[in-house]
């Protein structure tokens, strides 16, 4: 979950061209993870939120993900971070899955060459 670039990646081009229907689901995301309605996420939050989706993250590595997506240090993710960290980790399991994908028919060619 840490490995991937902190960066520009998807991040920009969630500003500007995802879509309406993408935003909308990750506006919806970010006031059920927000539970005290602060308009802001804190790591306690993200942490509940994760484990309801069946993610057990210890702490600490949950309050390095909000301090890496945190821009303007004020220990939460306002929704432009929310929304930045969101694409940024569907890019980083869609280019795992993707290099799965890869490795997989590699090891399959590798098995008809062998045989």
């Amino acid at each position: 979950l840490l490995s991937f670039r902190w960066g520009p990646c998807a991040c920009a081009r969630a500003r500007g061209g995802r879509g309406r229907g993408a935003r909308q689901v990750i506006e919806e995301t970010f006031s059920l993870f927000d539970l005290d309605k602060s308009r802001s996420i804190n790591a306690s939050e993200f942490e509940q939120a994760l484990r309801s989706m069946g993610i057990d993250a210890p702490s600490n590595v949950v309050q390095i993900i909000v301090a890496k997506a945190d821009k303007d240090g004020s220990g939460s993710l306002e929704f432009a971070e929310f929304r930045d960290l969101t694409v940024c980790m569907i890019d980083a399991a869609k280019y795992t899955h993707e290099q799965a994908q890869e490795r997989m028919l590699h090891n399959q060619r590798l098995r008809e060459v062998r045989k």
